[in-house]
């Protein structure tokens, strides 16, 4: 039964590539445009100003308000690999190209740790693959699959981790409670909201472990596993995106609150989704 549980894999990743690839024809190598055009900006010229500099730890971009368009950003692991790629293969003319790929690549990743996950589980392949193709073919996540946003690239890993929590809940084996928390660490770090997941299953893991009366130990290790991840997504985020940016007086990574106090902030948003209803709606 494994044998045609990866067998369904392999075409899960064929068909969804090709549906993919075929819905994005005409602006594969193309450069940032469309709904939230400047973000998807900003997010690529990290990978351009990683071809000149290599140095992880001190990303930059082409807005000049810092020395040298330094700024502090989120994890900026795809940016960087993207920049890698390019470089080994001195391939430049085709990074945009290269860097959606990557997201894309990540994504499938994801969606297809979920299907062998569920399908292992339920044994019900082709339900599982035709609801996880209705999923992946929403009109939202087929425009921003094939983009520069780093959300893309975090709800790829993401999946991998609420899959390996699922593998632990239906089977039991631990070792699945540690790779669901490595991995939505490395999410937490790519996009912050991620974070909200890992809580959530270092919370139920808790919860479930002390209900079921197991040993103090067994619980222990596994929530200070995530806490030392939730530590280090903390870590990452204050001294290389807050106060970096701080120090650097960069706005470019930097968001505040803006809720919808009144009317009129509530049409100024209908107006926005109006104004880009052709890109949402395509």
């Amino acid at each position: 039964m494994k044998t045609n549980t990866n067998y369904h894999a392999v075409w899960l990743v064929l068909m969804l590539s090709f549906g993919i690839f075929f819905c994005n024809s005409g602006r594969w190598n193309e450069y940032p445009q469309g709904v939230h055009y400047w973000a998807q900006s900003d997010r690529f010229a990290l990978s351009l100003m990683y071809l000149e500099d290599m140095d992880f730890l001190n990303p930059r971009t082409f807005v000049m308000n810092t020395v040298d368009g330094k700024v502090g950003v989120e994890f900026p692991i795809v940016p960087y690999i993207s920049a890698a790629i390019v470089r080994a293969f001195k391939a430049e003319q085709f990074l945009p190209f290269i860097y959606k790929s990557l997201n894309l690549l990540i994504l499938f990743f994801g969606f297809t740790q979920l299907y062998l996950a569920l399908s292992g589980i339920h044994r019900k392949e082709w339900s599982i693959l035709l609801i996880i193709a209705f999923w992946l073919f929403t009109p939202v996540l087929l425009f921003y699959s094939f983009n520069f946003i780093p959300d893309t690239a975090a709800l790829g890993i993401c999946l991998v981790g609420l899959s390996k929590y699922y593998l632990f809940l239906k089977i039991g084996d631990r070792r699945y409670v540690f790779n669901s928390l490595i991995w939505l660490t490395m999410g937490s770090l790519i996009k912050l909201p991620v974070m909200i997941y890992l809580i959530a299953i270092i919370l139920h893991f808790a919860i479930r472990s002390m209900s079921a009366k197991e040993k103090i130990k067994s619980v222990l290790i596994p929530v200070l596993v995530g806490f030392i991840g939730i530590s280090l997504v903390f870590f990452y985020d204050y001294f290389f995106m807050i106060k970096r940016n701080k120090e650097l007086w960069s706005v470019v990574f930097m968001s505040k609150p803006n809720p919808v106090l009144n009317f009129k902030d509530a049409l100024s948003i209908i107006k926005g989704m109006w104004f880009l209803r052709m890109e949402y709606l395509t």
